[in-house]
């Protein structure tokens, strides 16, 4: 069994919501430095984990309808015009009436119109309650998205204790190690004899000092391949290219 894969919740500033793998956002010393909060869209705003909209209302303008010429209000309890009795029209059928363009007519009231993304309702707008999740969250050019928050610079996930290699957030939801390689001086092995003390044999004809562990051996390097963590989900064990690794957290 390799060394514990233990991930630690190292960020100072969020937990990555049921997340097994933590951040810490670093500078070339290794200091915690703090990053901005990513963008939302325009009417939500950033709490740290998810675009919030609050409940908004608002008072619709009134004025009073008005009838078509030669019509009124001529009943108490109806909001319909009719014609005037003395007119030429005195059979016309009662008519509603008329509001400014984009007006609602609520009996005899005119409501204004409601700005885009309210609901019309008797007097007011409302604006519902929403929430958008960080895929929805921006940052500026020249910046990264990590969960919620926006970093001009790498932010390292703090793997420990058997998964070899760097990782880095990357979109928010995984943590990733570029392949990488070290470079090897070699030689041909010698006919018939073996490679010089301390080296290993590659490829069956080359000698060259040995990898450090869990680096494949090459001709001329070591290779580390790239390996991709999920961050938003628990899982028991890691798989790597190079091995398999528990996961500690998972049943925390």
């Amino acid at each position: 069994m390799h060394g514990k894969a233990k991930f630690a919740l190292v960020s100072a500033l969020v937990l990555a919501s049921s997340a097994s793998v933590a951040v810490q956002a670093e500078s070339s010393q290794h200091d915690g430095q703090l990053v901005k909060l990513a963008q939302c869209p325009e009417g939500y705003v950033n709490n740290g984990q998810k675009c919030i909209r609050e409940r908004k209302v608002i008072t619709r303008d009134r004025v009073e309808a008005e009838c078509p010429p030669g019509m009124s209000y001529r009943k108490r309890y109806t909001f319909k015009c009719h014609p005037d009795p003395k007119s030429r029209n005195s059979r016309a059928p009662p008519q509603k009436p008329h509001c400014p363009e984009n007006w609602d007519v609520h009996g005899k009231d005119c409501h204004s119109p409601c700005p885009k993304g309210y609901l019309a309702k008797y007097g007011q707008c409302i604006l519902p309650a929403d929430t958008l999740s960080t895929k929805f969250m921006t940052c500026l050019s020249g910046s990264r998205r990590v969960q919620s928050f926006c970093e001009g610079q790498h932010i390292e996930c703090r793997v420990a204790d058997g998964i070899p290699g760097t990782f880095y957030f990357k979109d928010g939801n995984r943590c990733e190690r570029d392949a990488s390689k070290v470079n090897r001086e070699y030689t041909l092995k010698p006919k018939g004899g073996d490679c010089a003390d301390g080296q290993v044999q590659v490829a069956g004809m080359y000698c060259q000092d040995p990898c450090p562990e869990f680096y494949r051996a090459r001709k001329g390097k070591c290779e580390l391949p790239r390996c991709v963590i999920r961050t938003d989900r628990r899982e028991e064990q890691i798989m790597c290219p190079e091995g398999t690794f528990p996961n500690p957290s998972a049943s925390s």
